[in-house]
Order: C-alpha cells, then sequence, then structure tokens
C-alpha cells in the first residue's frame, strides 16, 4: 500500500525549497463569494467560506517566488 506524504511533510518540503530561491516571495489570498450552492440554496459569503473550508484542501494564504515550481491538482469524476 502506497504512502501519501501528509499535509505537513510537504509545506515543510515546500517552504525549504522556496527559502532557496533568491527572489521576493508574492503573497496570493484566496477569497469566497456568495452564491449558490449545488442544491440551489443561496450562501452569504460566511457560509461560502465555511462550506470551502469544510470541503477543500488548499490553503488560503499561497507564497510563492518566480521560479517556483507548481502543480496543481484536481479533482476529475467520470461518469459511465
Amino acid at each position: 500500500m502506497a504512502r501519501y506524504p501528509s499535509k505537513v511533510e510537504v509545506a515543510n518540503i515546500n517552504n525549504a525549497r522556496l527559502q532557496a530561491i533568491n527572489e521576493p516571495v508574492h503573497q496570493y489570498t484566496a477569497y469566497d463569494s456568495p452564491g449558490v450552492n449545488s442544491k440551489g440554496y443561496t450562501l452569504s459569503q460566511a457560509e461560502a467560506t465555511e462550506c470551502l473550508d469544510r470541503n477543500t484542501l488548499w490553503v488560503k494564504e499561497l507564497h510563492l517566488k518566480k521560479g517556483a515550481m507548481v502543480m496543481c491538482v484536481t479533482v476529475c469524476f467520470s461518469y459511465l
């Protein structure tokens, strides 16, 4: 059975690699907007934030430097 790295291990590796790059840090902050969920219910900004925080893995603040490697991971569903 494969063992995947924990969030802490990934964060430690990413931070060490970012520190090795001699460039200024750029901060990107995620924010949530009010809207409608998949069942048609209206969500306030606070409700949208709570829902997304509960159901997603990404961080609220991302720090990057020019030259950093970035990998985008997404979940794809296939309906047969």
